[in-house]
């Protein structure tokens, strides 16, 4: 007797495909879960022109935040700039000021000095040919490497009262600032020159060399 077909079997064996097939779909092996993420950073990534922009934001994020912390610091250098400036600006007499004032309105400096035809007015400023002042310079100590400080300047020394502490010479007025910036130096006014209706006997550099008191020994 012959064996009928049993189609059971054939409906089991396609159920078992289709099942392997759903869970395939749904469970995908470790090679394309790779290639999704792959492809998702693809399509996330920003266009290049994005990612400039970006850059530039973030760049200019980062140079506010360092201007923000250096501007402390900017406004306290040029507060000590200004305060060391007017401290040495006191220093120089209010004569001397107001002689490197014109000299400066008029644009007038060492070289184009003889040709521009200065005339000092203030009977108590002397300036030679070679555009140098006479001075006095008080500091608060006389030694070797103050005087050397001054000489590197361009002053030139003609009398020294350690005692006094106070030295006379010449420089040319473009140098003036430059050592009344000097740490040493206390004071820069011109020399305590004679007055012509006391005669012979006042002469130029009168308190330095102590006439004076020679002469009035009471005052």
């Amino acid at each position: 007797m012959q064996k009928r077909f049993q189609p059971y079997f054939l409906f089991g064996f396609i159920g078992l495909v289709v099942t392997a097939f759903l869970w395939w779909t749904n469970n995908p092996p470790p090679m394309a879960e790779f290639h999704g993420l792959e492809q998702a950073a693809v399509n996330s990534a920003p266009a290049p022109w994005e990612r400039e922009t970006s850059d530039r934001a973030a760049s200019a994020a980062v140079g506010a935040a360092s201007t923000a912390l250096q501007y402390p610091l900017i406004l306290s250098a040029k507060r000590s700039a200004l305060t060391d400036d007017q401290s040495n600006e006191s220093r120089v007499s209010h004569a001397v000021r107001n002689l490197l004032a014109a000299l400066k309105e008029r644009k007038i400096t060492p070289d184009n000095f003889l040709r521009s035809g200065f005339q000092v007015t203030n009977p108590f400023l002397r300036i030679d040919r070679e555009a140098r002042v006479q001075l006095y310079v008080h500091l608060s100590r006389i030694g070797y490497e103050q005087l050397t400080s001054l000489r590197q300047l361009g002053f030139e020394i003609e009398l020294e009262n350690t005692e006094l502490q106070i030295i006379q010479g010449w420089v040319t007025f473009d140098r003036i600032r430059d050592i009344a910036a000097l740490s040493f130096v206390r004071n820069v006014a011109p020399p305590s020159y004679g007055i012509s209706r006391r005669g012979s006997e006042t002469t130029e550099g009168d308190a330095i060399l102590r006439a004076d008191l020679l002469r009035h020994p009471s005052d």
